[in-house]
């Protein structure tokens, strides 16, 4: 019963990774409204992941979501065409 707890866990983890990475890979092509609302989705889900998982969904968010969602703010704010 143990080992399948433990292989549970690790295919888990490898899916979430698996679909961060898509996530991240995604993101330029989001619509606006999603990716405004995407970065606080994916925060909160350092509440309920493992901690194994921490550093990819902080990852995602620093290099991924953060930098085109302010950058879209602030296109939004200064009437620029924001190229990402």
């Amino acid at each position: 019963m143990g080992h399948t707890v433990v292989c549970s866990l690790s295919v888990f983890i490898a899916v979430v990774q698996s679909f961060l990475g898509v996530l991240g890979c995604l993101v330029p092509f989001l619509e606006t409204d999603i990716l405004h609302s995407l970065p606080y989705t994916v925060a909160m889900t350092l509440a309920v992941f493992p901690r194994t998982l921490h550093k990819d969904v902080v990852e995602l968010l620093c290099l991924n979501l953060l930098p085109v969602t302010l950058g879209t703010c602030l296109s939004d704010i200064l009437g620029l065409l924001c190229v990402t």
